[in-house]
């Protein structure tokens, strides 16, 4: 074996082998009509009582940074709970939609 072909074999080794790296993911937990009447840039709409079905289909990761918002935070906690007991690590309730605004910056 060459040591080119050799080097990429290691490369293609040490990739394959490699954990995905995590994402970071804004979800406005809110009803579809609430979300339509505004939301923050970025946010994904996924439905409190959906959060699991929901991330399942977005592709959320279990190690994903995810960010919870709606209207006065209550909801968001309750996607939160439900994320936790599923196994999600890095789930984080910003509380109501002008809380998550200034956290976010938007």
């Amino acid at each position: 074996m060459s040591k080119s072909a050799s080097m990429l074999s290691a490369l293609t080794l040490v990739f394959t082998a490699a954990p995905a790296i995590a994402e970071t993911h804004l979800i406005d937990v809110r009803t579809p009509t609430e979300f339509a009447e505004g939301h923050i840039n970025g946010a994904i709409n996924i439905e409190y009582q959906q959060i699991l079905q929901g991330a399942e289909s977005e592709g959320l990761k279990i190690d994903d940074e995810i960010f919870l918002y709606c209207r006065s935070g209550k909801r968001a906690e309750t996607a939160k709970a439900a994320l936790t007991v599923k196994g999600y690590k890095n789930v984080t309730n910003l509380g109501g939609i002008e809380d998550a605004k200034a956290a976010v910056g938007r």
